[in-house]
Order: C-alpha cells, then structure tokens, then sequence
C-alpha cells in the first residue's frame, strides 16, 4: 500500500518542466511522497482464554461504547441492504482451505456479528498438532470479541486461546498431510471510528476483519510477523472464501464494493464467493458514486465520492489500461471482478479483488497521468499478480511485491505515455538518490523513506538492470513463466533466484546479488 503522499497537479507544470521554479516546486511539493503499501502499525491486544461471550446489543452508543464481556447469547437479525449487480453462479473451485462467513453488519452501531467456518487443508508437507489462526483485528484494543469456538463438528475436539493477533488452535488428534479439519467460531467486531481499513468514518471498511490459519514454512514453522512500523507485515495463504452479509439497522443508499461481486441476492443477504484468493475484502458507504466498465469479461469498478468524477474516470482507465497491460504481460487476471475504492485513509492499500486509493490522490488530480492517481491505481493493480497471483512473506521479502509492482509502473508509462516515460523514471527513481539493500525487512527500518528506497527504488533498479541485460522480451517470459510456475504459492527468494538463472548468468546473477542484496 502507499503512504499518504502529498502530490502536485501536474497538469500545468508538466507544460514548463524547462522552466526553472516549475522544476524547484515539483521537486519541493513531491518531497513529502512516500512510496505504496506502508501501513501503520497499533498496540497489541491482550491475551484471553476461551470462552468469552459479549453481547452487541448492551452498547449504547454506536461511537465511543465498546461491548461488555458478558455471559449473553446473541441472536442475530438482519434487514436488507441496497441492492447491488450481481455476478453469475460462481463455478467449482480447486480444493484448498475453505472459510464460509457468515456476517450481520448493524450499520448504525458499525458492528459485525460473524459465525465462520474454517475447513483447513493441511497442505504442508508436515503432520500438524496446532493451528495457529492470524487475528489482525485483535491487535486494536476492543474491536474483536471472541465468543465461541467448537471443533466438534468433525468429530473432534480441541482448546483454544487467544493471545493478542494470534488464536492458537491445539487438536487432539494430528492432523495428516493432505487431510483435512474443520472448526467453526463467532465473534463481534465493533469497528472504531477512525480512517483505516478496518474502520469507518464517511467510509466503513472491512479489510483483515477475519480470522485465518496462517502459512506454514517447512523450515520455521508457522509465519507470524508483528506489524512494523513501515511496511506490511501479513503473508496470505491462497484459499477459498463463501461470504454472506446481511446489513441491519441500515440507511438509504447504501452501495457496497468488495473482493467479489455478489453472485446471488436473498431477502436482503448477499452471498459472494471468492475462489484461489488471498483475502476478502469490502467497503459500505451511502456516499459512493459509481463508474464501471468490461475489460476481457472482467467487471472493473471505480467507487468514488460526489465531486470526484474526473478523478475516478481517471482510476477507472487506468486501472482498465493495467489489467489489459499486464494480462498480456503477465498472464490473465485471475478474477471476473476488480474493485477501486477512494479511502478516507491516505493510503493506496491492495485486497485481492479490490484495492483502495487514498481521497488525496482524487483530491490533487491534474486532469492527465502525470500525477499519482494514476501511479498508484497503476501500482495497486499490479498487485493482483505481485501479491494476489503469487504471494510472499510482506515481513521479511516486501521486495518481491513491490520491487515489481513499482516497475510496472514504469511498464505502464512505457506503453501509454511513451512520451513521459523517462520524466517518470527521473520523477519516481532518481531525484531520490537511493540507497540501502533490496533484501531489507520491515522491521530494519523506524522510518519511511529509507524503507522506500531500499525495497521499492532500489528494488526498481535492480529488475530494470536485469530486463537491460537479458532484453525485455526475455524479461516478459521471466516474469510470466515465474509467475506461472509459482501461481497459488509464497515464493521465497531462493525460489526468484533459480527461476531467474535460466535467462542469465551466474555471473550476473552474483554481480546483481553484490550490488543490490545484503544476504546472497
């Protein structure tokens, strides 16, 4: 995702970039740019032990109240929605892990009652004795509220327990290779009213708002990484997501973007499915305006507040122009779907199926592409290959997402603003002087820019160096071939180094290994 970045219209400079102060004040107003995907890292939630029932209903302010932890049941209602388009009947999918959710928004409250269902696929190469489930909502004081957990719907049973963004799941029986479990949960969320994606404020957001089991190394274990304070910190197993939401004490207008259209609509619940994803994703507002548009059967939609029209035409052809780019660069979008959500937040933040790009860039657009609304919808699309298609650990190696979303920025230009292409790489790369190693980890750095330019400027130099040598036409099979071949997975970057050996030298490779990478 990217910071907020203080951005410049570019409309009128771009006119009189020979003009001294025009060059001056870009280079001075663009100074405040950060690069894409850097959240911001909260408090830990304390520890719990099971079970811990809270009732929604005993909150009596939808704002500043938060539920008591008391020993009530809930029944939940629900009330429908806004209609929205629906998707056709959604076909059947691979076998993965499964997560079946069950949500009732009270709209008025801003609190999600969920009943979830997990049906985990071990498909590590290793028999299992504990599932270890993320919990990224429960690193917020008073948002996540467990209420139950049962194990005994296949026949077996297990404990529990909770402790800050991590519920550990202890089976009684192990858990084979190829075999399966299945479990279920409830919980309340009560969203706080902030501007974040998980959250609410003219916007209410739902991202990382579910538990999941997390990816499992063969050689360490379980992949669990605290947030940082730059950078992104969760590492997505691919899996399969049935949704239902149901929206209760709602208002008029309501419109709902999410990681999936909606295939089916029932007495106001709407039903998705979201096959080979890494998440699910969505975002209600009764203020979003609508722009939509068909790229190769894939329904890409711009979500937009009053005001902002040209602006979100503007995401909407760019985003459009990248999935027509990097389909044929890449390999087919893997989705018949693709929502862009304006957020109240300044960042542009990828979901698998949606992402969403911050009021500033709509705010500061310039009227053509030389401005970061474009960049980042750009940046953000990619990441439905560099994130989506083939994942990896945002922790340890953010560089092998976004060293490469950040060149198909570059590969974006080079195509539809040829012209610009090289102002691009001077605006982006270059004013910046970058330093630091590839390689780096979130948790190297206290402070953005350095971050920024290791990972992503660096990064971007280091694969336009590699695509100078071996020609972009190899460069283009490198990329699709490795995205092909590790589809579905999290790659490692012994696995980027053995996939690139066989379009250069080992020469090269150690050459590029010295001047970019601390570790090789």
């Amino acid at each position: 995702m990217f910071i907020q970045l203080i951005s410049l219209s570019l409309q009128s400079i771009g006119k009189s970039l020979n003009s001294p102060w025009a060059v001056k004040l870009l280079i001075l107003v663009s100074s405040f740019a950060l690069a894409a995907c850097l959240p911001v890292a909260n408090a830990e939630n304390s520890s719990a032990e099971l079970p811990l029932i809270v009732d929604p209903v005993s909150l009596p302010s939808p704002v500043l109240m938060r539920p008591e932890q008391t020993e009530t049941s809930i029944a939940p209602t629900a009330l429908p929605p806004t209609p929205v388009a629906t998707a056709t009947e959604p076909p059947p999918v691979a076998p993965r892990s499964h997560y079946t959710l069950d949500a009732t928004l009270n709209y008025e409250l801003r609190q999600l009652q969920v009943t979830q269902t997990v049906d985990y696929l071990n498909d590590t190469a290793t028999p299992l004795q504990e599932l270890v489930l993320v919990v990224d909502a429960n690193q917020t004081n008073n948002v996540f509220f467990l209420q139950n957990f049962d194990t005994t719907a296949n026949g077996a049973t297990a404990s529990a327990t909770l402790n800050g963004r991590y519920l550990s799941v202890t089976l009684t029986e192990t858990l084979a290779v190829g075999a399966r479990v299945q479990f279920s949960l409830s919980y309340l969320l009560a969203l706080p009213a902030e501007q974040s994606s998980l959250g609410y404020w003219r916007q209410t957001n739902m991202g990382d708002w579910y538990p999941y089991v997390a990816a499992y190394d063969a050689e360490n274990g379980w992949i669990l990484d605290y947030p940082g304070q730059v950078g992104e910190h969760q590492t997505y197993p691919i899996a399969n997501y049935d949704v239902s939401l149901s929206i209760e004490n709602t208002v008029d207008d309501l419109v709902i973007a999410a990681s999936a259209k909606p295939y089916k609509q029932t007495d106001g619940t709407y039903f998705y499915t979201h096959a080979n994803a890494r998440n699910f994703a969505f975002s209600i507002s009764p203020e979003y305006a609508t722009k939509s548009v068909t790229v190769d059967d894939i329904i890409v939609t711009s979500y937009y507040y009053p005001g902002y029209e040209t602006a979100g035409a503007a995401a909407l052809e760019a985003t459009a122009n990248a999935l027509t780019l990097f389909g044929e660069t890449y390999g087919a979008y893997p989705h018949d779907a693709l929502d862009i959500v304006i957020a109240d937040f300044g960042d542009g933040l990828e979901y698998d199926g949606l992402y969403f790009l911050g009021e500033s860039y709509y705010r500061t657009y310039g009227g053509n592409s030389l401005g970061f609304l474009t960049m980042i919808a750009v940046h953000e699309t990619a990441h439905q290959w560099w994130y989506g298609l083939v994942a990896n650990n945002q922790a340890q190696d953010p560089w092998l997402d976004e060293a490469f979303a950040i060149y198909a920025e570059y590969l974006y230009y080079e195509r539809f603003e040829p012209d610009w292409v090289d102002w691009w790489w001077r605006f982006r790369v270059d004013r910046h002087a970058a330093t630091g190693n590839v390689d780096s980890t979130v948790g190297q750095f206290t402070n953005r820019r350095p971050y920024i330019n290791a990972v992503y400027l660096r990064g971007v130099q280091f694969l336009h160096e590699v695509r100078l040598s071996i020609g972009a036409e190899a460069f283009a099979d490198f990329s699709r071939t490795y995205l092909q071949t590790y589809q579905g997975e999290i790659v490692t970057p012994d696995d980027f180094w053995d996939h690139l050996a066989a379009y250069t030298t080992e020469a090269e490779i150690s050459r590029w290994q010295a001047e970019y990478f601390s570790s090789q």
